[in-house]
């Protein structure tokens, strides 16, 4: 029989010893059965002092909004805007760290690195590990310490090709470790903007393959990257303050826009990463040293260290996502040129093809080198 009949659905535990009955996604047990989340999407997104976290209450179908993460209540003004809590520490430093593929040892070694700095009174350091043979191949939640790291849970084998994953690490992290600003580290293989024969050519924009899982990585254009941190961002009740893909080809305008509703800052690379990674014990260091550092500055941190970690790291960027409205409108307005000059598509795309490529993927060009190229042909002056 139906070993989670109604609603719920049976998942397996992360080992497979035995299994879940669990709501579906956008939604929420209630008694027997599912009700529809009344969080999803946030109704608290627009509240104001700091006061954008939404809970369900006991009751089916209702909620309440409450004070933002590294936020408390106003024991004289109960509900009114909230204050900041005294107690929360400076950052937290999240990795979301999968190592259950051929970059296994690179893990090893990115988490030795971040060991040299270690969690203080200031900042938290928290990764999920996941393993391909080290550990038995399990995944493990774990506080970084000066020269170690403690473990906080055991998960056994767990899919961080899945956004839910993702998302499951990021509200449990955010909550647990309040802190006045937020790095979220995405750690793998990366892919880029890619079509592919299945499903009828979509696109796919994808990171974190887990070859222990049956998802084949966060899909960006599918919409499962902006689930997993709109779930993050929920939990915080506020954007992180920059997420960063330590993963290859990340480094695109698409990634950005999908990356602008939820955090501030976006640090990525146009061009692949090698193997080693960032070099975090010259990235966490100076935090350690300085935890009252600014978004940007730790952006500019990470990019300077990793550009003079060695000759071959060259494209690592700090994006400002707070300018991604005045971009998306540039590129849309050139789009509506060129749409309304056919004359000019054969020279454009010979244009186009004399940007700089990367990784020999004829769909990785550099943007400004793109649109430098086209206003620069004969007649595009005064037309595009």
């Amino acid at each position: 029989g139906d070993p989670c009949p109604g609603a719920p659905e049976c998942v397996p535990e992360g080992d497979w010893s035995a299994h879940l009955c669990a709501c579906p996604a956008g939604s929420l047990p209630h008694g027997d059965t599912c009700v529809d989340d009344p969080c999803d999407p946030n109704p608290c997104s627009g509240a104001t002092g700091n006061r954008n976290r939404c809970e369900p209450d006991a009751g089916a179908g209702t909620f309440s909004c409450s004070c933002n993460m590294a936020f408390e209540e106003d024991p004289q003004s109960p509900g009114g805007p909230c204050l900041p809590d005294p107690n929360a520490k400076d950052w937290t430093f999240l990795v979301y760290l999968n190592a259950d593929n051929n970059l296994e040892s690179y893990g090893y070694q990115d988490l030795a690195e971040m060991a040299v700095a270690g969690s203080t009174a200031d900042v938290d350091i928290v990764v999920l590990l996941d393993s391909l043979t080290a550990d038995g191949g399990a995944a493990r939640k774990l506080y970084v310490t000066p020269g170690g790291s403690t473990e906080l849970v055991h998960l056994g084998e767990i899919d961080m090709g899945s956004w839910q994953t993702l998302a499951d690490f990021g509200a449990w992290a955010v909550t647990t470790y309040p802190a006045r600003h937020y790095a979220l580290v995405l750690w793998d293989h990366g892919d880029g903007w890619t079509a592919t024969a299945q499903q009828g050519a979509l696109l796919t924009k994808g990171f974190s393959t887990d070859d222990h899982g049956s998802a084949a990585g966060i899909s960006i254009a599918s919409g499962d990257y902006a689930r997993a941190l709109g779930a993050i961002t929920a939990a915080r009740g506020d954007k992180l303050d920059l997420v960063g893909f330590d993963a290859c080809l990340m480094g695109m305008w698409e990634v950005a826009a999908a990356s602008e509703p939820f955090a501030r800052l976006l640090v990525a690379s146009e061009e692949t990463i090698p193997a080693t990674g960032w070099p975090y014990d010259e990235i966490l260091v100076p935090l350690i040293g300085d935890p009252q550092m600014t978004a940007a500055q730790l952006g500019t941190t990470i990019v300077d260290s990793y550009f003079a970690d060695t000759t071959a790291n060259e494209t690592l960027a700090l994006i400002d996502l707070e300018t991604m409205a005045a971009l998306q409108a540039a590129i849309s307005a050139l789009a509506d040129a060129l749409l309304a000059h056919p004359s000019l598509f054969a020279a454009v795309e010979t244009a186009r093809q004399s940007a700089q490529m990367f990784y020999s993927f004829d769909g990785h060009r550099d943007l400004v080198a793109a649109v430098t190229e086209i206003a620069a042909l004969p007649g595009a002056q005064g037309t595009l």
